[in-house]
Order: structure tokens, then sequence, then C-alpha cells
């Protein structure tokens, strides 16, 4: 596909991944051609040849240093099986499935040392901002580590846009001291920060419809609709507060506006899916 050409980019259609990609090619043309201050200048070294992969391209293992601290987290040099089985479910939702290796180029695989007084669902994963394209979660849950990949891409997106966690070159025009609550930490964070709390759960909601969609196990469903019922009130309560507060550029009210509409779709089938579980 031809990438975009600079003042060309549809930022109604980056806010969502699209069908025919259009969003990724607009995406890694931003990254080439107008890349945020905080995205590193050196490339990334590259995997050792050894290095295991998944989906072709995206290495695995901690090489680069691990992202996620020790001692609680503790890095593995193999590719666990639930990593195997958490890429086969991401390829539910098949617009994401093709997007993410784009994005991503390493995935860090860790266990949990304090897993067993953690709840068996879920994942802590995490990424930094000058090594774009390395994502590290636990790993002891398939659908949380199915979670973590699209929850971590989408961080990698947003920056990719000119968005950071405190700190934005278009779409966000809030200045970082004016602070807003959080449903994701708890406390008031700058609403960029919001976005990406937002942003990144809206493609959680996303993969676990996708995944409810294919599934017909009771008892997989019924720990697909635990993670959803997580989400969707906290999604639902940040969506409201960037609606009301953010202060958009021109880019920011395409983006917005078309990130909203599929908050709000997405809301409406996680909701129904809630309360008529089958």
């Amino acid at each position: 596909m031809q990438r975009p050409g600079d003042g060309m980019i549809d930022w109604g259609r980056v806010a969502k991944p699209q069908e025919d990609g259009s969003d990724t090619a607009a995406i890694e043309w931003l990254i080439e051609a107008s890349p945020p201050p905080w995205h590193p200048v050196d490339p990334p070294p590259a995997a050792p040849a050894e290095a295991a992969r998944v989906e072709g391209t995206v290495s695995v293992g901690p090489h680069g240093g691990p992202v996620l601290p020790g001692p609680r987290f503790v890095p593995l040099d193999d590719v666990p099986a639930t990593v195997t089985e958490a890429v086969a479910l991401v390829r539910h939702w098949p617009a994401m499935a093709r997007q993410w290796p784009r994005i991503v180029h390493q995935i860090q695989p860790f266990a949990d040392s304090e897993a067993s007084h953690r709840s068996r669902l879920g994942s802590c994963s995490h990424n930094v901002r000058d090594r774009f394209g390395v994502i590290a979660m636990t790993t002891e849950c398939p659908l949380g580590t199915a979670q973590a990949i699209v929850h971590e891409t989408a961080h990698h997106k947003l920056r990719a846009m000119g968005v950071d966690n405190e700190a934005a070159i278009r779409i966000i025009r809030n200045p970082p001291d004016q602070v807003f609550h959080s449903p994701v930490v708890g406390r008031p964070r700058p609403m960029t920060a919001l976005l990406h709390a937002h942003y990144s759960f809206v493609h959680v909601i996303e993969l676990d419809l996708a995944m409810l969609r294919a599934d017909s196990d009771p008892a997989r469903r019924a720990d697909i609709l635990t993670l959803l019922g997580r989400n969707v009130p906290r999604v639902a309560e940040s969506g409201e507060s960037i609606e009301r507060h953010a202060m958009l550029d021109e880019p920011g009210e395409r983006f917005i506006a078309a990130l909203l509409d599929w908050t709000a779709a997405a809301l409406a089938e996680g909701e129904k899916a809630l309360r008529n579980p089958r």
C-alpha cells in the first residue's frame, strides 16, 4: 500500500485499526517523516540471530535489557506457550492481527513472582517511550497476554501520532499541569495520560469482544466477560472526561471524534454482552 504524504493523513481513520491497513501506513509514515521528539534517533539494535520470533518478524526475549523491573518480574528467554496462544487469540481481530507486528518488533515475556497473590486473569505489561516497538508483559494468562499485546501496541501507536504520556506535539492541547481523574490509576493525570489509558483500553475491549464472538467454550467466555467487566466502566468514565475536557487541534478534532464513536460502539456491545452472557 502506498503511504500517505504530508497533510494527507485522514485522522478520523487512524483512531481504529482499519481493514485496509491505511491507518498502519499512516503511522509508519509519521515515524519516518514526522517523528516526535521522544522517538529514538538511532534504529533499535538488531535482535540476536538465535532469537525466537512470532508472526515472522517479532523477536521474543529480553535482549536490549528488561523493560519490567526485577526482582518481582523475571525475564524469560524462551517463548512461553501462553505467548503463542495469545498471538493466536489476537488473530480473532484480523485488522489488529495484521497491524501489531508492523508496530512492534520485540516482545519481552516475564514471569510474575507474585502471581500466586494475584487474580489468575490478566497481565502486568509495560512500554517505554525511548524504545519504540518494544513491549513487555507477564505471561501466566493467555487472555491477559493477548490483551497486553494490543494494549501496549496502542501506546506506541499514540506516541507515533504525537501524544506521549505527559506531552504532545499534536492532537491534545491541554497544558500538562491541567489534570483529570483517571479511572485506571485512581488519581489525577494530564489529559495526554488520560487519552493513553483510554485509547489502549478501547483496544483491549475490542479484542475481548472479538474473542467472545469466536469462542463458544463456557469457561473461556466467562473469563473473557470477567476481563471485559473490569474495563467497560472505566473506559466509559475516561471517554466522558475526554469528550468534556480535551482541548484539541485540527487533527485532534477528527481523531477524537472517531475515537469516541468507536468507544460508544464498543461500550454498547460490551454492555450488552455483560447483561446477556451466553
